[in-house]
């Protein structure tokens, strides 16, 4: 007889017989031994252990529940990501675990229908706050599985926690935003800017139509009084070549200006160069000279003797002062008495410092805080971005500005920029 043999008994279950000696202590046969092992119950435990040690060693937390949604097992990864012990989760409710964490009426509806209507659970998300976790998203998918039993009668759930991977896409997802909202922000402000030079060019049509005039005229008669020289025929060279150099420099001179207007209103990039800031104020109260004379105010200009370097972009610095004036000039637009502008020029700690000062009304109540919002405006035809570029001119500039009432308690405001000193360029040479 072999002492290890398959045998099948009545009810058809297959059995391991193993026959061996019964030995006595002192070495004595007296008998034999004969076990019979259930071949299938063996097989399954094997087969259950190789599974066991498979799902072990899967990252991603499992479960596996029987048809009432009781936890018959769980993998390693399961009880680390969600620090429990076996004894608290198998032979569980699923909806017990953890304080009923995973008490998710929607969820146990889902699950159920993973056995009963054969449907797979893909990619079902919930978001709940774990103990000693915090806030976490989990991604779950499941599957029926056959225990052994020939029908589908376990639910094999795998748990994915995404919580990080979404933090980070929406992250991205705003970083992206930010950079695309910032990109229209530049955008709007370069156009309104650009609107704002054109519309500016109403306000100095006037002022440039007057300093225009002058050399016109200027060169219309230098013309006629050069015919009416040589007509005379009393010619002598010297006296003849004065005429037309008075005339080449007023015509240098209305290129100037016609040149100034259209670097005024055109868009492109800033082009530092060596200024001084006296010169930029002196500029920018002619070209609102004519409106000035216009509405009856007085301009008075308090500009140092000593230069006052700086190293900016002329233009840009030129429309900050243009503005400024052009608000002191309708702050006191509708004085009867004392219309006046100081417009004042200095060196100050260190530093190149230019103030407009007005008699107007002054700042109305409760919109200080609010000057320098873009569209904000007291003006009822006001764009309300003429502060709002001009701030963001002086601080690219590295500059400081602000719009104060007047400090001895009087009418008025006084709108005040600094701007860095700098050693004082090459000389510009003349055209």
């Amino acid at each position: 007889m072999s002492p290890r043999t398959e045998v099948q008994g009545h009810d058809g279950r297959c059995y391991v017989r193993q026959v061996l000696p019964y030995r006595t202590r002192d070495d004595c046969t007296k008998g034999v031994v004969m076990t019979f092992s259930d071949v299938a119950a063996e097989a399954l435990q094997e087969a259950r252990l190789y599974a066991e040690s498979i799902v072990d060693t899967v990252r991603e937390p499992l479960l596996v529940l029987d048809a009432g949604l009781r936890v018959r097992s769980a993998n390693h990864s399961f009880y680390a990501t969600f620090r429990s012990r076996r004894e608290k989760t198998v032979e569980r409710l699923l909806s017990d675990l953890r304080a009923r964490q995973w008490d998710i009426p929607k969820l146990r509806t889902r699950l159920r229908d993973v056995l009963s209507a054969k449907q797979a659970l893909n990619d079902f998300e919930i978001v709940r706050d774990f103990e000693k976790l915090g806030q976490r998203i989990m991604l779950l998918n499941a599957r029926a599985v056959d225990s052994g039993t020939g029908r589908l009668d376990l639910i094999l759930p795998s748990i994915e926690d995404i919580t990080e991977r979404r933090r980070a896409d929406d992250a991205l997802r705003e970083s992206e935003a930010r950079k695309q909202a910032a990109e229209q922000v530049r955008e709007r402000h370069a156009r309104l800017e650009h609107a704002l030079r054109i519309s500016a060019v109403g306000v100095l049509a006037s002022g440039l139509a007057h300093e225009l005039s002058q050399p016109l005229s200027a060169i219309a008669n230098e013309v006629e009084a050069c015919v009416q020289y040589v007509a005379s025929g009393k010619v002598q060279a010297d006296t003849l070549m004065e005429l037309p150099e008075e005339v080449s420099a007023e015509s240098l001179r209305a290129g100037e200006i016609v040149t100034h207007l259209r670097d005024f209103i055109k868009k492109g990039e800033p082009q530092p160069e060596h200024a001084d800031l006296r010169e930029i104020a002196r500029r920018a109260a002619r070209l609102l000279g004519h409106e000035i004379e216009r509405e009856d105010i007085t301009l008075r200009l308090e500009v140092q003797a000593d230069p006052i370097p700086i190293f900016a972009d002329r233009i840009q610095i030129e429309q900050v002062v243009v503005n400024f004036m052009q608000n002191a000039i309708d702050a006191v637009r509708t004085r009867v008495d004392r219309k006046e502008i100081v417009l004042n020029v200095r060196t100050r700690s260190g530093r190149a410092e230019l103030s407009v000062r007005d008699t107007g009304v002054g700042i109305p109540a409760g919109a200080g805080e609010r000057l320098w919002e873009p569209f904000f405006t007291t003006e009822p035809d006001g764009l309300g971005m003429g502060l709002a570029i001009t701030r963001s001119v002086v601080e690219a500039h590295r500059g400081r500005i602000s719009v104060e009432p007047a400090a001895d308690g009087g009418h008025g405001t006084v709108a005040p920029f600094t701007l860095p000193l700098c050693s004082p360029g090459p000389a510009p040479q003349r055209r």
